[in-house]
């Protein structure tokens, strides 16, 4: 197995995917495929529900708009959209959190907890520390810690390509180690940088799979209105062992109680081999 495969873990590699899959049992995985399609299903109908809440109390703050709603900063984006990689300086008030597709946490005090509920659903069970270093008007940082246990054939869970991996561990599970240092600048009410530079260490019984990477990522974000954001995400990611360059446009929605974003991008390798990928994300916010 090649030094480079365990760190294009969420690529999209059609062809990779179309080799490893054929080797699963089709009913087996059509199964797999419709449990997860309507675990899917059903959390974006809740959120749908709750995005029309949502849009109803925005609706009566644009009628009769506070003072404190005018003059308030908009709020600061809390996760980023490329996992393992790509991380911002801020992180929850005290209490608060969300439950969603990508991310499920809750903070307290200068710590946040939380998990990638995706992964936990195909059996890469996870969990991150987030704690805050530095906070002001401007200029945010925090340190983030992360630890993944990807099992044996991960490769071959999943809903079609969404989130799609050319990962492939067939013989020993690994761990997945990111440390990153976050940091947040904000120029305007309306224009942030978030950038982040992580270290990553993969563990395994296997010799030919532990190593040590590292990647630098940004992602420039500006509020188009207090509720939504257009987001450039750049970045280059496997340094030492095998560098893949990424860029990609998204859009994100911050409601009160509903938060998103969609996006999509390119990866490319320094051997000029390129794949896409998809940013989706929807939870439920609670104060």
């Amino acid at each position: 197995m090649s030094e480079s495969v365990g760190f294009r873990f969420f690529a999209d590699d059609v062809s990779v995917r179309a080799s490893i899959q054929s080797r699963v049992k089709p009913a087996t995985r059509l199964a797999y495929d419709l449990q997860m399609t309507d675990l899917m299903v059903s959390m974006l109908a809740l959120i749908a529900l709750s995005a029309t809440a949502d849009v109803q109390v925005r609706l009566k703050d644009v009628a009769a708009p506070s003072q404190d709603t005018e003059t308030a900063p908009p709020p600061v984006a809390i996760n980023g959209s490329v996992p393992l990689w790509e991380y911002t300086g801020a992180i929850r008030d005290t209490g608060s959190g969300q439950v969603g597709w990508t991310d499920a946490q809750v903070a307290f005090g200068p710590v946040q907890i939380g998990t990638k509920p995706f992964l936990d659903l195909y059996g890469s069970y996870n969990a991150e520390l987030k704690l805050r270093l530095y906070e002001s008007e401007r200029l945010r940082a925090a340190f983030v810690f992360g630890v993944y246990r990807v099992p044996t054939a991960a490769e071959s869970r999943g809903i079609g390509n969404l989130h799609a991996s050319a990962f492939a561990n067939p013989y020993a599970p690994v761990w997945l180690l990111p440390f990153s240092f976050a940091k947040s600048f904000s120029f305007t009410r309306t224009v942030a940088l978030h950038w982040s530079s992580t270290a990553l260490y993969m563990a395994s019984d296997e010799a030919a799979q532990n190593h040590l990477s590292f990647g630098q990522t940004l992602f420039a974000e500006w509020r188009t209105a207090p509720v939504w954001a257009v987001r450039a995400h750049a970045g280059i990611t496997g340094v030492r062992v095998s560098p893949v360059m990424h860029g990609a446009l998204s859009f994100a929605y911050y409601g009160e109680y509903v938060q998103g974003n969609l996006g999509a991008g390119r990866r490319v390798d320094l051997a000029g081999e390129q794949s896409s990928f998809v940013m989706l994300d929807a939870a439920l916010v609670f104060q």
